[in-house]
């Protein structure tokens, strides 16, 4: 009888050892992803229009302004984490999180342009599941966030 290569149970238990590594080693990284993406805040998400007289001048304001939607966009993205956490359990899909919601649950204040203080800024926040916040905003004229989708204010 041929006693070359291996037997039907040799190679079963080689494939069984190979799919448990990769079980864990999928489930290691998964993690490791999901400690590392807390917020995400594309940089294209900003607009950078303002108009002043002087160049310099104009490179400061624009700056603080770029900051302040910044901030926003941040403490959009924290509040719906600390959302998530507080009210689902386990493994979630894609979520889409108003802030007029986390308005309503008073998880924050109402977000108001910091350029004009009476236009009243709207927003959602998308969770993609893997603890990925991705805020998108609308402040009137002032500043709207690139992709923003206004179906699901």
């Amino acid at each position: 009888m041929n006693n070359k290569g291996f037997t039907l149970q040799e190679l079963l238990f080689f494939i069984s050892l190979f799919m448990m590594i990769l079980v864990v080693c999928v489930v290691v990284i998964d993690s490791n992803i999901a400690k590392f993406n807390v917020t995400h805040i594309e940089p294209n998400q900003i607009k950078e229009d303002v108009d002043i007289e002087s160049e310099d001048k104009t490179v400061s304001v624009i700056d603080t302004t770029i900051d302040q939607y910044k901030i926003l966009l941040e403490k959009m993205a924290s509040t719906a984490k600390i959302y998530i956490t507080t009210n689902y359990t386990g493994k979630t899909d894609r979520i889409i999180i108003k802030t007029s919601k986390l308005v309503e649950d008073e998880y924050m204040e109402e977000l108001v342009d910091p350029i004009d203080n009476t236009i009243k800024c709207r927003g959602y926040i998308v969770y993609d599941g893997y603890n990925v916040y991705t805020p998108y905003l609308n402040c009137g004229n002032n500043f709207k966030s690139d992709n923003y989708n206004e179906t699901f204010e």
